[in-house]
């Protein structure tokens, strides 16, 4: 009976792999946040989530966005679509008059203006 060899794995080049992806994450955060700022400079809002938490933004996360008001004649969904447009991945958006986490929100959440 023959004897499966199991590969070795090399533990400092999976943690090195994962310091690189970590470092690009946070590149990543912090290029959406600007890019968002730009598009949000007129809209009283806040960014929560993983978007203001350094380190806790990965390639997977989405972009959490509470709006004070929407401008005129732009809806919550046209919104939504230009600023996922903008970051390069999907954005929610909320209302904060309308969330049952608008304490949280506020409290924990980064102004754009």
């Amino acid at each position: 009976m023959s004897r499966l060899i199991q590969p070795r794995r090399d533990s400092c080049l999976l943690d090195a792999a994962a310091v690189r992806q970590r470092q690009h994450d946070e590149a990543e955060r912090l290029a959406i946040c600007s890019r968002l700022a730009v598009r949000l400079r007129l809209i009283p809002g806040l960014g929560y989530g993983s978007l203001v938490k350094p380190n806790r933004f990965t390639r997977h996360s989405d972009v959490d966005v509470a709006v004070e008001s929407l401008p005129d004649g732009v809806s919550l969904y046209l919104l939504q679509s230009l600023l996922s447009e903008a970051a390069g991945r999907e954005v929610d958006v909320c209302l904060l008059g309308e969330t049952r986490f608008r304490e949280q929100i506020v409290k924990l959440g980064e102004k754009w203006i």
